[in-house]
């Protein structure tokens, strides 16, 4: 399952989303949020690069 997929492999300080299928979606499609930090401002661009990949491919 991807969202399961998706939770294992990032680590967040939150996430909130509703995946069901009848979640009122936002404006531009926005179902939920997810919030992250990393010390180091390489790997954290490294993580949401790999945020990106993993929504437009379902892995990373």
């Amino acid at each position: 399952m991807i969202q399961k997929d998706f939770e294992r492999n990032f680590l967040f300080d939150e996430i909130d989303y509703d995946s069901s299928p009848d979640a009122p979606i936002g404006p531009y499609g926005r179902v939920g949020q997810a919030i992250l930090s990393d010390p180091d401002e390489l790997k954290l661009q490294k993580t949401i690069e790999d945020i990106v990949r993993f929504n437009e491919v379902g892995s990373i």
